[in-house]
């Protein structure tokens, strides 16, 4: 029983934290909103780090205000704007322990794109081989480019996988 009440205590103790550690990160997210329209803007959010005070308080509450850019771009759903929902949540996400686990699910996340893309590949490549006998000439121009394309932005060389899965040389793309 004595266990069972200091773990809730813990739990309490973790929770109120928590709560404190949001109604700061509000406070904050209000005084960056110079414009006071509900939403702060990069320039807003630059400026607001340039104050000392203000970087002393984000390291406390351990964010990083050396690159305000990333750190803005990283709160940002993408319309240029953070919200005091997406300062908040997103700050709590940032925060120690949170960062080191979203980390590792990002990375896992990204081998399973990369697996997924790679069986993509593969399943096109037999499709390809089966049906480029056959298609017209614009097809397999339109295939050649699309290639190119992925090749030049970092993604697997489609030809290298069909030659793979037909056993013989890749052609140069």
């Amino acid at each position: 029983a004595f266990a069972a009440n200091d773990a809730e205590f813990a739990i309490k103790e973790k929770m109120k934290e928590k709560k404190n550690y949001a109604v700061k990160l509000l406070e904050f997210f209000q005084a960056a909103d110079t414009s006071a329209n509900g939403t702060v803007s990069l320039e807003e959010f630059e400026a607001f780090l340039l104050d000392d005070q203000v970087k002393a308080f984000l390291t406390s509450l351990e964010l990083d205000a050396s690159e305000a850019r990333n750190l803005f771009a990283l709160l940002d759903d993408g319309d240029g704007e953070i919200t005091p929902e997406e300062f908040v949540g997103g700050a709590v996400r940032l925060k120690g322990m949170a960062r080191s686990q979203d980390v590792i699910t990002i990375m896992h996340d990204c081998t399973r794109l990369l697996r997924a893309q790679d069986m993509f590949y593969r399943m096109l490549g037999q499709i390809w081989d089966v049906v480029h006998v056959d298609a017209p000439a614009v097809v397999r121009a339109e295939h050649e480019g699309m290639c190119k394309i992925l090749s030049r932005e970092g993604f697997s060389r489609p030809h290298a996988t069909h030659a793979a899965l037909r056993g013989d040389e890749p052609t140069q793309v």
